[in-house]
């Protein structure tokens, strides 16, 4: 049963399935708690929630940890070595901070929300800051992936020409910067919904309409 007092509490759980690896879809599974993390007291009563999003094979776990009134959401993450670690980024949104995945090396990417609407990518390798944004600043920039080999992906807003911005699909690295897939400025707007090891990315573009076309933007 859930543990009282835990209900803003996140679990870190292993499963194995029972009767070897070959199991059928209904087979029932053993897992083991390994961590029950609980968000930081608030003045409200109980801990403030914690989210998790994203985990490499070494069990670094990165997510976020949410508001309450005397709390700002800021991007949390944790490991069996350190425990649950809040770190002090120079700057933090006013709406939701998050790391939304992580990488076999522990570099960390997510993205913080401002109130305008403004948004940044964030890359954090556990000492320091990057800050991704929109072109030119003062947009939306948003970061959900990071593959093994550092490549990082999202979506921001980019101006294709002066007055008429839209929101392009990009990836980026700290050795090429970054490379935008702008579709048509009367068409959509795109958004990054995969990344894969090859730095393939995966999304949709989102049309006035309400249609969505896919789209596999592949390395060049």
């Amino acid at each position: 049963s859930w543990p009282k007092g835990h209900g803003a509490a996140a679990l870190i759980m292993s499963a194995a399935a029972l009767g070897g690896a070959a199991v059928a879809a209904s087979a029932q599974c053993s897992y083991e708690v390994l961590a029950v993390i609980e968000g930081a007291p608030c003045a409200f009563g109980g801990t403030v929630p914690i989210n998790l999003f994203g985990l490499n094979d070494d069990l670094l776990v990165v997510g976020r940890e949410g508001a309450c009134p005397d709390l700002v959401g800021r991007p949390v993450y944790w490991s069996p070595e350190t425990g649950l670690v809040r770190p002090e980024p120079p700057v933090l949104g006013d709406l939701y901070n998050a790391f939304y995945d992580v990488n076999a090396s522990g570099l960390m990417v997510g993205t913080f929300d401002f109130d305008g609407p403004l948004s940044l990518g964030v890359v954090y390798d556990g000492t320091a800051w990057t800050f991704l944004s929109s072109s030119p600043d003062g947009g939306e920039c948003t970061v959900r992936y990071v593959n093994d080999a550092g490549v990082v992906a999202g979506h921001r807003d980019v101006e294709v020409e002066p007055g008429v911005t839209i929101r392009a699909a990009f990836r980026w690295t700290a050795a090429g910067g970054y490379e935008d897939l702008v579709g048509d400025p009367l068409a959509g707007r795109r958004t990054v919904t995969g990344l894969a090891p090859d730095g393939t990315v995966l999304g949709y573009e989102g049309f006035q309409t309400g249609d969505k076309v896919p789209f596999l933007w592949h390395p060049d």
